[in-house]
């Protein structure tokens, strides 16, 4: 699996609550900036959950974040965002509405 198919399946994750979430996909980054306005570090995928700011960073399960990626998270965090890393769509499901999945249904 790509970081792509991956970052496909989170997004299709979340498009299954239309009533909580709004998100958009960053385009790839080159260097500092993408743009003007968009910094290294900017999670993948950026937007509001229940009303409070969302960011998510796509990493496939043998990636590490970079060090800009790393303060943007905790930068975000303090800021009051909803912001982590996503190997699966299970961290979503385990950050976003607090419960685990195991193979035999939901733990809450």
């Amino acid at each position: 699996m790509t970081e792509t198919e991956l970052k496909n399946q989170l997004c299709t994750w979340l498009e299954r609550f239309p009533d909580r979430c709004v998100f958009t996909i960053s385009p790839p980054r080159r260097g500092k900036y993408t743009s003007r306005f968009l910094r290294a570090g900017w999670p993948d995928i950026s937007g509001s959950w229940n009303g409070r700011p969302l960011g998510i960073e796509v990493k496939l399960p043998s990636g590490a974040l970079s060090i800009a990626q790393h303060e943007m998270i905790e930068r975000m965090r303090k800021l009051g965002w909803i912001a982590f890393v996503a190997t699966c769509p299970e961290d979503c499901h385990r950050e976003l509405l607090g419960t685990e999945i195991h193979e035999n249904g939901l733990k809450f």
